[in-house]
Parts: structure tokens; sequence; C-alpha cells
């Protein structure tokens, strides 16, 4: 690496490690969702830092859901399947 690039990516490097978790802190959301009772993960949310986070309404759209499914078939060319 050139001298004159040395010490900016240095600086850089040392503050992306500070903004970054570790792990084991990394993990902790998913082992708590995974250990926890059944009763108190809720299906509707997503967690954040072992917290609950609503979903947007547009993820809650029954409708677009089918219409992405039915593309995203196309796109990977995989049969359709149809709707009961």
């Amino acid at each position: 690496m050139p001298w004159y690039l040395y010490y900016p990516n240095l600086v850089f490097s040392l503050f992306v490690m500070m903004l970054q978790k570790s792990p084991e802190s990394g993990a902790y959301t998913t082992v708590h969702c995974v250990v926890s009772d059944d009763d108190v993960i809720d299906d509707s949310c997503y967690y954040v830092n072992s917290q609950k986070q609503p979903l947007e309404k547009l993820a809650l759209n029954d409708n677009d859901a089918r219409k992405l499914w039915k593309l995203s078939c196309q796109l990977v060319s995989l049969p359709i399947e149809k709707e009961s």
C-alpha cells in the first residue's frame, strides 16, 4: 500500500471497528429468540437488539406478497403452485 493511503486507511478502519458489534453481541438477538418461549415471541414482528419492532404495513399486504412470489417463481423458472 502506498504511504499516502496508509494513514487514511488506518483512521477509517478504526472508525469502522468502533461501529461494529462483536460476534457475541451480534448473535444475542438470534439466541434470545431461539431460547425464548413460543408465547413470548411474536411472529408478526421482527427483533432488533432483543426488542420487538413492528412490520411496515407494506410488508403485511397479502396481494403484493402473492404477486412477488409469482414473479420470483417466473424469474427462477419454478412452477407456480395453484392457490387452494
